[in-house]
């Protein structure tokens, strides 16, 4: 293309001609303008109409109060408790306005929570029916209730305070809980803290415990190791014991000592022991379940394995020699007293006054404790009758022992509720190294882990 020619191209667009006037045009304009304002105006003022009027309690819910009483009704009678108390809630916002015993329905609730184990709405349920109707003829029920599901949630400090601040023994009991018992600057710890600090304590304490007991067991042990702080001097110790941790804290943070690289290390260290274990833990407690069923199966496989064996009370006099022993014997089966001999001639000075009374009774099948006697050489005790000896002396580092026998406790099964607690811990042992193993063998493989045995001299570990 040449310059004459680009010279010769137009790029600019043709001016648009003038519209023709119409005849009458603008009057249609402004009426259309109009309508357009009559129709946006009403619209406006439905809306808002709309929106000012109260909505019936079927809009809002999508049934009217009474169905939704009637449909509670009918889940609380198939014992859809957790269904049933949900319904309620929405009856009480459907019902809003109405007369209805609020107090009473969340007092239902509660109930409804409470025998689905849900314990913690069921608190909040007790404690909304005493905001709204401030106890009144259900006060001493609820109160029982709410006594109930913080012994279920093992919240005994906080069911101390509770039943401290509704039936106190003196007028101060409620103030009491609110009563400072010590202060790090402007911190102020109140007893009730205090008492919250303890049962922390203690429950991190069990936590470690969980496979080896029964959460109820686990509950117990908990509540009796509470009582153990229910002495003033027991709380003043650990309340000594929480302040010098926190104020050796507190002094560590602004000594920056989080920012010392060796601090830092060990801390990472904690950090990945600590999650590590968490991550362990969380695996276990959603995997395994024990149930009454799989510890009385357990309990019939191996029944065998919880036997108490018998067991005889025993008493004995050591002399030196065999001669001397076979005479002490014939002493005996002349007519002589027992104990007497054993005053007059044993050389175990341990049982000696004692008229020769082994302190501790011998179990079948296994030696005398101290004495190294062995457990073949008492067998024919246990054959015996009480008050008979044995006719054979049994020799030892000692001497020689002439036995007699005081008592026999024999062979006896334990029944199942006796070993219960420890069936469950054998059987959560077995299903926690089941999910360890399966755990551990699913992250090698997600994360690739390969060791190379040949780098190492010791043999590579057996599966």
């Amino acid at each position: 293309m040449t310059d004459s020619d680009d010279k010769n191209l137009d790029f600019t667009l043709p001016e648009r001609a003038a519209p023709r006037p119409t005849k009458g045009g603008g009057g249609v304009a402004i009426l259309l303008v109009l309508l357009l304002l009559l129709v946006g105006g009403n619209f406006y003022l439905t809306w808002k109409r709309s929106e000012a009027a109260p909505q019936p309690a079927a809009a809002r819910t999508g049934l009217p109060a009474e169905d939704l009483k009637q449909l509670a009704l009918k889940l609380e009678k198939q014992g859809l408790n957790t269904a049933a108390a949900g319904v309620w809630k929405e009856f009480l916002q459907a019902a809003a306005g109405e007369e209805v015993k609020a107090s009473s329905i969340w007092y239902r609730i509660g109930t409804l929570y409470q025998a689905a184990d849900a314990h913690e709405p069921a608190l909040e349920a007790f404690y909304r029916s005493e905001s709204v109707g401030g106890g009144g003829e259900l006060a001493s029920e609820t109160g029982r209730r709410v006594q109930e599901s913080l012994e279920a949630l093992g919240k005994f400090a906080a069911l101390k305070h509770e039943l401290a601040e509704r039936v106190g023994l003196d007028e101060e009991a409620g103030a009491e809980s609110g009563e400072v018992v010590a202060e790090i600057g402007p911190q102020k710890i109140t007893r009730v803290e205090l008492d919250r600090q303890i049962e922390a304590s203690i429950e991190n304490q069990l936590a470690m415990l969980a496979g080896q007991m029964p959460e109820e067991q686990r509950k117990q042990q908990k509540e009796a190791l509470l009582k153990r702080f229910s002495a003033d001097q027991q709380r003043l110790q650990f309340l000594n014991g929480y302040i010098v941790q926190e104020i050796l804290y507190r002094k560590a943070r602004e000594s920056k000592l989080i920012d010392d690289p060796a601090v830092r290390a060990q801390l990472r260290d904690a950090e990945r022991s600590l999650l590590a274990r968490q991550l362990m833990e969380t695996e276990l407690s959603g995997k395994i379940f024990i149930t009454d069923s799989d510890m009385s199966v357990y309990y019939e496989a191996r029944k065998s394995q919880y036997v108490e064996p018998a067991t005889a009370a025993l008493s004995h006099i050591v002399v030196a020699d065999e001669e001397a022993a076979t005479k002490v014997i014939e002493r005996v089966l002349a007519g002589e007293e027992f104990a007497k001999l054993a005053k007059e001639l044993s050389t175990d000075e341990a049982t000696r006054e004692k008229g020769g009374e082994l302190a501790a009774p011998v179990v079948r099948g296994q030696a005398v404790r101290g004495l190294g006697v062995p457990a073949d050489a008492l067998q024919p005790l246990f054959e015996a009758k009480a008050g008979d000896i044995l006719d054979t002396p049994v020799e030892s580092e000692a001497g020689y022992h002439v036995f007699q026998v005081r008592e026999h406790t024999p062979e006896r099964q334990k029944p199942f509720e006796e070993v219960r607690a420890q069936i469950h811990a054998e059987l959560h042992r077995q299903k926690e190294r089941e999910v360890q193993e399966k755990l551990l063998e699913d992250l090698r493989e997600e994360y690739d882990v390969v060791i190379h045995q040949d780098a190492f001299a010791a043999p590579a570990p057996k599966e």
